[in-house]
């Protein structure tokens, strides 16, 4: 007699199970994270990277996304525990990001199958009912959304798990299974860590709030739901002034991530964005629908004070909350923690109203049943098979040239260009990631530029040549090789492919436009999103391409007037007053630069021509690396470069170099060259130099 119950048990293994299948061919198709989710995987995978190595003051602050850093930097601890081989985590990440990312995405698989498998259990302890056990395990399943997001890495895929612990306590507090106060603690608890996972999360805290028996228990809850947050969130806390910006920006503009008009909606847009709602996602749409007409019908037959009226209405409060915040900020993860009860509420609408008419036999709520869950793990799983042979051809295209990139050219110098979203590139993603560690940007890049000294960036949306984090000019780069390789995302811009292509190539045969052959370029690899050159760079002829004038200001003499350095050119940089003789790098004097003097030496330069090139150095001797060389124009949205790389160490002193190439942005424009110290301590500047290389004529520079 014992083994039905058994039998009915090891059932609800089947859905959890049907998800890890799903899960699984959605990770095998993904592929990784590198070539198309940097943002946000990358982004969430360094935060728990900083968390576990102790960097508290993390720069992605504003889901605040906490509570998935925590669990995060508990995964990163493990899988470095586990496989890091003696290497530092910082190490071990930047050279093994995809490992990181593979053990992360797995983790929320596990934690989201053994979720479903609590809620499947819970549910048929408390009803003894099989079949609503399988209909409430089937919340995953509702939206395509819901199902991609649970195998990436980012806030939602955690709201996922924390909302199926969600249903499960509306359960126990619908059933009146455990004590009130109990449920007063957990779901508390559940609630702050969805408060410190997603802003998102905040309508579905009205739901218990309007379901408690008591006012001591309401205010029991929100009392530890705030204290809990706040504690859990302690990234966003310690920064509270920059996250209180960030919700003031999205309160007040209308745009997406706190940007648009100055205004709190769009009207037209936040109506275009109820439609998506509505004719996307589908099954969330009915069940919100059914709680609409179940508090009016609940209304109209006098049933105000019944519990099932309570929780509709707050049903219908959340989901409409919900809806209006997602169409003025419109994306449909917004919406996950709504559509993540989609079951549940269509469930006690259709229990609600059997309650009262009972239209339906046992055996035909049965076969109704088991239609709709049909209906509904149909569409889950078509919709995932759709998606990934939607962007299959593009997944497997990349990966081709991320494998021919990583058995060709490991360890050989490369200027990359890759799309915003990835490319075939690991170094773009830790590049990409590196810039979203706030005050430890120094820390890892520093780290990247000796991992990886030979490897470049462009990136199309920034628009400048970079070594890791630090601004350089193509010429610069090309100056060091006699070979060199070029990989182009040929999907980086607006642009079409083989125009970008195109564009790639002019911008390197520039070098070739001046009646000799200085660069060879032979194409080594192209597919349909991605590109690969060789360059062959012959160094005498490319030298001998630019006229050199060098100007030199060593900080010995001063003019007659004391107003400016003599240098060996008609040029003068001023003087501010600063000098000093107790160091420096050659002769007797140097400038000091300090807090009271953040200002030293600069020098106009006139007469910018496009293809000029700009070689910026000096010497400097400080505690700390707040001392930069800065190039600008009055315009300084349209160049302003602010550059402290070390280019070489001598008896104590550092050289930092700049590098530009003058294009139509500051053709003829005045440049301001000179040097900034923004420390709380103090730096010493010796032999300002500049070596402007100037082209035989003024041809114009592709651009890509």
């Amino acid at each position: 007699m014992q083994q039905v119950p058994f039998l009915k048990k090891s059932l609800l293994f089947l859905i959890p199970f049907i998800l890890f299948l799903a899960l699984l061919y959605n990770v095998k198709e993904t592929k990784l994270a590198s070539i198309r989710t940097v943002d946000p995987e990358y982004i969430h995978l360094i935060s728990s990277v900083n968390l576990a190595s102790g960097q508290y003051k993390l720069l992605s602050i504003e889901s605040p996304a906490t509570s998935l850093y925590i669990y995060g930097a508990m995964v990163v601890k493990i899988t470095h525990w586990l496989t890091g081989n003696n290497v530092s985590l910082m190490d071990d990440f930047l050279l093994n990001p995809e490992k990181y990312i593979l053990s992360f995405r797995i983790s929320l698989i596990i934690a989201t199958l053994l979720s479903l498998l609590c809620l499947g259990f819970f549910v048929y302890k408390y009803t003894g009912n099989l079949i609503l056990s399988f209909f409430l395990q089937l919340c995953p399943f509702v939206s395509l959304e819901i199902l991609n997001l649970t195998t990436i890495i980012c806030p939602e895929s955690f709201l996922i798990i924390i909302m199926i612990w969600y249903i499960i306590l509306l359960l126990l507090l619908r059933k009146e299974a455990v004590s009130e106060i109990k449920i007063v603690i957990y779901f508390s608890i559940i609630a702050a860590i969805g408060l410190a996972t997603k802003m998102t999360f905040i309508p579905l805290i009205i739901i218990p709030l309007l379901l408690f028996s008591k006012n001591k228990y309401r205010l029991y809850y929100l009392l530890i739901t705030v204290f809990l947050a706040l504690v859990i969130a302690f990234p966003a806390v310690i920064q509270h002034e920059r996250f209180i910006s960030w919700v003031n920006g999205l309160i007040f503009h209308a745009g997406n991530y706190g940007k648009g008009a100055a205004k709190i909606v769009d009207i037209n847009l936040f109506e275009e964005n109820l439609k998506k709602i509505f004719s996307t996602e589908i099954f969330f749409s009915i069940a919100y629908l059914f709680s609409i007409f179940t508090v009016i019908y609940l209304f109209f037959i006098k049933k105000k004070k019944d519990k099932t009226f309570l929780f509709f209405l707050a049903i219908a409060i959340v989901f409409t909350f919900q809806i209006a915040l997602t169409a003025k900020h419109f994306a449909f993860r917004y919406l996950i923690p709504s559509m993540m009860l989609t079951t549940y509420v269509i469930y006690e609408s259709g229990a609600t109203y059997h309650l009262y008419y009972k239209s339906f036999s046992a055996k035909g709520i049965k076969i109704l049943s088991y239609t709709i869950l049909a209906i509904i793990l149909g569409f889950g799983l078509t919709s995932l098979i759709r998606h990934n042979i939607k962007y299959k051809f593009h997944r497997e295209s990349r990966m081709d040239a991320y494998h021919f990139i990583k058995e060709n050219l490991y360890e050989k110098p490369i200027l990359i260009i890759p799309n915003y979203f990835g490319s075939s590139t690991l170094a773009y993603s830790i590049y990409f990631s590196a810039g979203w560690t706030g005050e430890y940007r120094d820390l890892y890049f520093g780290r990247l530029n000796q991992l990886y000294p030979d490897t470049y960036f462009y990136v199309p949306f920034i628009g400048k040549y970079q070594k890791w984090n630090y601004d350089i000019s193509l010429p610069d780069i090309l100056t060091k090789y006699k070979e060199f390789y070029v990989y182009g995302a040929l999907d980086a811009t607006d642009a079409k492919e083989e125009d970008f292509n195109q564009k790639i190539k002019n911008r390197i045969n520039y070098y070739n436009s001046f009646g000799q052959t200085t660069i060879g370029i032979k194409r080594i690899y192209q597919s349909a999103y991605d590109v690969v050159y060789k360059l062959s760079i012959d160094q005498d002829k490319l030298h001998h391409l630019y006229h050199y004038e060098e100007i030199k200001c060593d900080m010995e003499n001063l003019s007659k007037d004391s107003t400016c350095f003599e240098t060996n050119t008609k040029y003068k940089f001023n003087y501010n007053n600063n000098r000093s003789n107790s160091t420096a790098f050659s002769g007797k004097y140097c400038q000091f630069l300090d807090q009271g003097h953040p200002w030293g030496s600069g020098i106009i330069l006139e007469n910018v021509k496009p293809g000029n090139h700009y070689e910026v150095t000096l010497w400097k001797k400080s505690s700390d690396k707040n001392c930069f060389i800065v190039a600008t124009i009055e315009n300084s949205n349209d160049f302003y470069i602010a550059c402290n790389y070390v280019n070489q160490v001598k008896n104590g002193w550092e050289q930092l170099k700049l590098t530009f190439e003058a294009d139509k942005k500051i053709e003829n424009k005045q440049v301001h060259i000179y040097i900034w110290y923004n420390g709380k301590d103090h730096a010493f500047i010796d032999d300002f130099q500049i070596t402007i290389g100037t082209l035989p004529a003024p041809n114009e520079i592709p651009a890509f």
